[in-house]
């Protein structure tokens, strides 16, 4: 059961756009937060705001206590001492996929994110009463595109480049993980939120009038709202029938062309031509992307959560986007 006393939650690399949502979301529910982070000082932390408002659960308590502690995301430090005690790990640290697939990129991909773990993971072992539970971030990716063909927790894993780095990432929190703690893989799609992420850049696109479908447009689009995203995160933590490997993402996957769809009917603007695959791929790396975020899709498929009785409180696409893009003119 969710707790109903005041908890202190460990985040690592948690001042990326994924770490601020869970982030205000505990501190709302009332739990302590205590990021780790590469970054000076805590400037550019955003304020508690709508963070909970959509979870079934609510604190009875004040908001909790944000703080940050430095550390180089791969070697052993002072801060080890911060996890003793603590009730969960969440580990968000990792270089950002999202940059041109270069050999030295994709090594720097991998290589932050097994730092990581080792690092979280020797912490751990010093630690007299150890966090119970770690939470880590994996991907979708890990599977090889079936096409419209929903993706299970047991579907075949891919072999291409990203594929490849999630099975070694997942490989590594395997056999690193202390002895007799609880852990959780979460294999996330697309987060959708208002201050991060694909969304902004997704909703630039579309005002500006290039909100046609990429390539095909057949490609599938798994994806999950910044709240649920954080709501799932907080009941991995503190629900300990939650354990192993689960698709972090709403039931409801959709095309590219159906996702561009929704976004131009939240945000008004008329059909668009679409955009060839050799014009995403000319984009993405004059912006230092990699086109294959955009070009292939995983159609993921929950099972595990929605057997667990996980509750999506936004389901349906149209709703999430039309929500984000009301709160995003409300914030201009």
């Amino acid at each position: 059961m969710l707790p109903s006393t005041r908890s202190r939650i460990i985040l690592a690399g948690g001042r990326g756009f994924i770490g601020r949502t869970i982030s205000r979301h505990l501190l709302a529910q009332g739990h302590d937060v205590m990021v780790l982070t590469r970054e000076s000082g805590g400037s550019g932390w955003p304020p508690i705001s709508h963070a909970s408002s959509t979870n079934s659960f609510s604190a009875n308590r004040p908001p909790g206590h944000y703080r940050t502690v430095a550390w180089n995301g791969r070697s052993m430090g002072d801060w080890w001492q911060e996890l003793d005690g603590a009730a969960g790990v969440v580990n968000l640290a990792g270089r950002s996929i999202n940059c041109r697939p270069t050999p030295e990129n994709l090594r720097s991909i991998l290589q932050t994110r097994v730092d990581s773990i080792r690092a979280l993971s020797e912490a751990c072992r010093r630690c007299q009463k150890p966090p119970p539970v770690w939470v880590q971030p994996s991907a979708l990716a890990i599977y090889a595109d079936q096409g419209s063909e929903p993706l299970l927790e047991t579907a075949p894993w891919g072999s291409d480049t990203l594929a490849l780095i999630c099975r070694e990432w997942e490989a590594a929190m395997r056999s690193e993980l202390p002895t007799g703690m609880r852990s959780v893989l979460l294999r996330i799609g697309i987060v959708l939120g208002r201050s991060g992420g694909a969304y902004p850049t997704l909703r630039r696109i579309v005002r500006w009038g290039l909100g046609g479908s990429a390539g095909s447009g057949r490609q599938y689009v798994s994806w999950i709202h910044e709240l649920d995203m954080a709501g799932l995160v907080e009941t991995c933590l503190f629900e300990s029938r939650f354990e192993g490997a689960y698709n972090a993402c709403t039931p409801g996957a959709v095309t590219n062309r159906d996702l561009m769809r929704a976004l131009r009917a939240a945000c008004h603007r008329p059909w668009s031509p679409p955009a060839p695959s050799a014009a995403i791929r000319v984009g993405a790396w004059l912006l230092g992307s990699n086109p294959e975020l955009v070009l292939t899709g995983r159609r993921g498929y929950p099972k595990r959560l929605l057997d667990s009785g996980f509750i999506f409180q936004w389901p349906e696409l149209s709703r999430a986007v039309s929500a984000l893009e009301n709160e995003s003119l409300t914030t201009q």
